[in-house]
């Protein structure tokens, strides 16, 4: 989960890297790059739309992980019923189809 953060961090970096060159740019040329409502409305907009995006692709990356376990432990992925002995492929819990776990050859 602490990767999950770290890029988080760094994808706000990278979005705020635009706006931190135009106010260098505008510094440059004497102007006062923080009064317009130009900018403050195009820097709500970014951060609003980082915020969200990251707050999903948090939520979303921590199901398919959750699964993934539930998968190697032998549950449903779904609802974490322990599918142990079972031979239908539908989890008997919530109906979710379920992949049957591979025989090793060796």
């Amino acid at each position: 989960m602490r990767w999950i953060l770290v890029a988080s961090f760094l994808l706000l970096i990278v979005v705020s890297a635009p706006g931190r060159i135009l106010r260098a740019i505008a510094a440059a040329q004497g102007k006062d790059p923080v009064h317009g409502p130009a900018y403050w409305a195009c820097g709500a907009a970014v951060n609003a739309f980082v915020g969200l995006a990251g707050l999903y692709w948090q939520r979303y990356r921590a199901r398919a992980l959750q699964a993934k376990a539930r998968r190697l432990r032998g549950e449903c992925p779904l609802c974490g019923y322990n599918l142990t002995g079972n031979v239908s492929g539908t989890c008997p819990e919530c109906g979710a189809p379920v992949l049957q776990r591979r025989k090793s050859i060796r």
